[in-house]
């Protein structure tokens, strides 16, 4: 009964998805400790796992892929193509920084859902990218400024020409234009 009341008092306050690793994790903690001759509850955890929704699954076809980067713009093209080998979400490309970077090791750290710290190998396409961007900020991915914006309270103004870091909704839609242009119907950002 606590194990119930604990799924029902999480499932308010998170998705199916993590009260559902939560209770794996504990069953994996009594199947250790059961056999070490301590006393665990006889649970069904078959009763207590919660329905998820099927996981999405859409790719890009070769030649919807091709049609993309023709029509993105230049500032986006590196983004994309390092989301597409890395399978990295956006807020962890945006936010990956030179700091975060090691060339000679051939691995970068971001941050991933949930705040924790994730290493990951570079491929050489993926280093080739990481190469070509102009170090300006401590932001790896940075965007020339085609028109000016005033000082924010969040950020300092903007000059044409200029380079800045990605915010985390500054580019959507450029990236929705160029999904329209290309002919691309129910692909999302995070679907690579």
């Amino acid at each position: 009964k606590a194990v119930q009341d604990y799924a029902a008092r999480r499932r308010a306050a998170v998705k199916n998805a993590s009260v559902n690793r939560e209770l794996q994790l504990l069953r994996r903690v009594l199947r250790w400790t059961k056999p070490r001759g301590f006393e665990v509850p006889d649970l069904d955890f078959a009763k207590l796992i919660l329905p998820e929704p099927k996981e999405r699954v859409r790719e890009l076809t070769a030649d919807e892929e091709t049609r993309l980067f023709a029509n993105l713009p230049e500032n986006l093209k590196p983004i994309v193509a390092f989301a597409l080998l890395s399978g990295k979400r956006r807020t962890e490309i945006i936010t990956l920084r030179w700091a975060d970077v090691d060339l000679a090791g051939q691995r970068a750290t971001v941050t991933v859902k949930g705040g924790h710290r994730q290493t990951f190998p570079l491929s050489p396409k993926m280093l080739a990218i990481i190469k070509a961007q102009p170090k300006v900020c401590p932001q790896v991915f940075t965007y020339v400024c085609q028109r000016r914006a005033p000082d924010r309270a969040d950020r300092p103004g903007r000059i044409v020409g200029e380079r800045y870091p990605f915010s985390k909704q500054g580019w959507v839609r450029q990236w929705r234009k160029a999904l329209k242009a290309a002919g691309i119907d129910d692909y999302r950002f995070h679907d690579n």
